[in-house]
This record gives C-alpha cells, sequence and structure tokens, in this order.
C-alpha cells in the first residue's frame, strides 16, 4: 500500500513505506518536541508501534503526565513520582516478555488518518471546560470525595483533562497531597478504560497480557502510594 511518505526520497529498500518487512521486532516511532519561546514551556509526544506483534508501547500516558505536572504544579510531582514509576515498571516488564514471545505477521491494512484534524481540538476543549466547571463547583460544595468521583470519570475518557483540570484547583481550592492523589486516581481510571477498548476491538493474545499489565501496574501504584506517609517518616 503506497502512503503519502512515498513520495519523500526516505526509502531504505525498494518496498514502500508502509511495508515493515518480516522481522518480528521491528518498530517504528515518533517524537514531537515544542518549546515555548522563552523556553520555560516543555512538551514531548511519543508513540512506538510493533506491527508484527500487535504491540504499542506502553506506559506513555504516565511520562506524560509527569512531564505535565512537574510544568504546570511541581508541589504535586512528590506525591505521585514513585507511585507512577512502580506502575512504569509493571508496564516495561511485561512489555518485555511480549516481545520475547512469538509472533505472527499482520497482512491487514490500516487506513491512513489525518493527525491535523481539529474535530479532537474542538472535543478536548469542551470536555476540558466541562471537567474544570465540574471539579471546582464540586470542590466548594462537596469536598475531596467529589472531585475523587471527578478525576476518575474525566480520566476514563481523557487523562490529560483530568490531570490538568486537578492541576488549576492546586494551592487555590485543594493541597498538593490530595492533587496527587487525584492525578494516579485518573491514570488508573484511564488504565481501565484503555484495557476495555482493548478487550472490545482486540485479540485476547493483546487484552488479557495488558489485563494483567494493568492489574499489577495499579496494585504496585496503590502500594506504593500507601506506603509514602512511612517512606516520609524515615530519618
Amino acid at each position: 500500500m503506497l502512503t503519502a511518505g512515498d513520495e519523500y526520497p526516505i526509502h531504505q529498500t525498494p518496498e514502500p513505506i508502509a511495508f515493515s518487512g518480516s522481522d518480528r521486532n521491528f518498530y517504528d516511532r515518533f517524537f514531537f518536541n515544542g518549546y515555548s519561546a522563552d523556553g520555560e514551556t516543555f512538551f514531548a509526544a511519543a508513540m512506538g508501534i510493533y506491527p508484527h506483534l500487535n504491540i504499542i508501547d506502553a506506559a506513555v500516558s504516565i511520562l506524560r503526565v509527569s512531564v505535565v505536572v512537574t510544568v504546570v504544579a511541581p508541589s504535586v510531582i512528590a506525591g505521585m513520582v514513585l507511585p507512577a514509576l512502580a506502575a512504569l515498571a509493571c508496564f516495561a516488564a511485561v512489555g518485555a516478555l511480549l516481545l520475547q514471545r512469538p509472533g505472527s505477521l499482520d497482512s491487514g491494512e490500516t487506513p491512513a488518518r489525518n493527525p491535523f484534524e481539529l474535530m479532537p481540538l474542538f472535543a478536548f476543549a469542551l470536555l476540558f471546560t466541562l471537567v474544570a466547571a465540574a471539579s471546582a463547583a464540586l470542590a466548594g460544595n462537596i469536598g475531596s470525595s467529589g472531585l475523587l468521583a471527578t478525576a476518575t470519570v474525566s480520566g476514563l475518557f481523557d487523562v490529560d483533562v483530568a490531570v490538568l483540570s486537578t492541576l488549576r484547583l492546586v494551592g487555590q481550592v485543594i493541597e498538593p497531597g490530595l492533587a496527587s492523589t487525584l492525578v494516579l486516581a485518573a491514570l488508573a481510571a484511564n488504565a481501565l478504560g484503555r484495557l476495555s477498548l482493548a478487550f472490545v476491538a482486540g485479540p485476547p493474545s493483546y487484552s488479557l497480557p495488558l489485563a494483567a499489565a494493568t492489574a499489577a501496574a495499579i496494585a504496585s501504584g496503590y502500594a506504593m502510594h500507601t506506603l509514602l506517609p512511612a517512606l516520609a517518616a524515615l530519618p
């Protein structure tokens, strides 16, 4: 299948760019970074795909959210970095094991999509506005339980919306410790949402290992989050 990438002189073999050969461990990755004019704000996005193993690099959300928290509300990162790293280690371990198992070639073709579509951006802006308003209202009327419910539900659909809505309340309505708990809850909910999609759209050979990785990641993250007060009390 020919794609727009075949218009450029970047081929390393006579085959089209979309053809990844027969190496079961072949992977393709992209990175996209951006900086503000004053150099104070930085963002990065990355994704890796192993087409012959039906695997996409995991834990991208954890890493991205950690960067967002560090930039937007650095005081929150101390309460979430160890649980996030524990969850990341579980995803990485399961991913390494999956890379070692025999894979089969996938001859199906994936339709190309325009990466510059505006509708996802509009949807993100609308969802962020609604969640931010709901978070502010719940924080004043219900308290932390309402914020936890909002972060969890919104995290199911878009973890960035949940995290940014939480961080904007730090120092005004909530303390950094509560904010770190809400961010971790949003991450866990988002992981469960992705797992649900995997069971609906993917084969058991993909969804079952992902379920094991997700369960291990949430359990290890929760355990580390529970141990944080004890670790902080150590001399």
